[in-house]
């Protein structure tokens, strides 16, 4: 997952209709740093759901962002998604069933 170990914390954020995505998320855990690798588990009806990740280095609980609107922090996207510009719901979205396969989500420094 490319954690920077005991600093903040980790953000898992599901989102399940594109109305609400980045700004409301459907559920919402948080985990410690203290690991290389995180693990989250949602339950959810069957249906598409984006996912974004993101570490909360200052622990301010938000993801911050640059003037620009770029992520300062370590940032992840459902299917390893890596958008050039604003990040979209279809992109980072998964339909999520009986056969769904757990996702690992990488995460990255924007600059």
């Amino acid at each position: 997952m490319n954690i920077q170990k005991n600093r903040g914390k980790i953000v898992v954020e599901i989102y399940n209709n594109k109305t609400i995505w980045l700004k409301s998320p459907f559920k919402k855990i948080v985990l410690p740093s203290s690991q290389d690798v995180q693990t989250a588990s949602f339950q959810v009806p069957y249906g598409k759901y984006a996912i974004t990740v993101y570490q909360d280095l200052n622990d301010n609980g938000e993801a911050d962002m640059n003037f620009l609107g770029i992520p300062k922090e370590f940032v992840g996207f459902g299917n390893n998604y890596k958008p050039f510009g604003e990040p979209k719901f279809e992109s980072a979205s998964t339909e999520f069933n009986a056969t769904s396969k757990p996702q690992e989500i990488k995460l990255y420094k924007v600059f």
